[in-house]
């Protein structure tokens, strides 16, 4: 099934298209994605479990950016390190087989403000912030809204985690984190 995003968005170009409201009626109820019970648990395992982002090695979103994030050197064998690239959601940054990373825009950067960009109908590529710490969006307020763009963001991190492990946590990210927990109070990552 596809995201609820994006099935607002076919809902809102049918009906603007005029095509029949019997039509529009039944693609409102078209089942969107809902994570399973294994993927549920492969996000808290990551989330909630041993990836708290006190516990990971940190990684600055510079390095993360250098060369579209290949792994360490020294940590992989040349062959292994050409097949691989890393990407970061939520701050916590994976490491995947390269092809699995489709969108090379994706690659080397925090995905969170993109993501939070897409899901509110926003320009991805004009005001394209490449990752940078001054564009992390307020998760906890994301969180609090309640109105599916936190979901968006961590169906986008049960995406790549099917095929990734986590090797970090973006130093920056957890900065801005921890002044909005300054602010506020309460955990690092208020989903949790």
């Amino acid at each position: 099934p596809c995201s609820a995003r994006y099935l607002r968005v076919l809902v809102q170009g049918a009906r603007e298209a005029g095509i029949d409201a019997k039509y529009v009626k039944r693609l409102e109820t078209r089942p969107t994605y809902q994570p399973s019970e294994a993927t549920l648990a492969r996000r808290a395992s990551v989330l909630g479990g041993g990836g708290a982002p006190e516990s990971l090695p940190v990684i600055t979103v510079a390095a993360l950016r250098a060369g579209w994030a290949d792994p360490p050197r020294g940590a992989y064998s040349p062959e292994e390190a050409k097949g691989l690239a890393r990407t970061a959601i939520l701050g916590y940054v994976l490491e995947l087989p390269r092809d699995k990373v489709r969108f090379s825009s994706h690659r080397g950067r925090d995905l969170t403000a993109r993501q939070s960009r897409q899901w509110r109908g926003l320009s991805l590529d004009a005001d394209d912030d490449f990752g940078a710490p001054t564009a992390f969006p307020d998760v906890a307020a994301m969180a609090s809204r309640k109105d599916g763009e936190l979901a968006f963001i961590l169906n986008w991190m049960d995406h790549y985690l099917q095929n990734a492990k986590v090797v970090g946590f973006l130093a920056e990210f957890r900065e801005h984190l921890e002044r909005g927990r300054e602010s506020e109070g309460g955990p690092l990552l208020p989903f949790l």
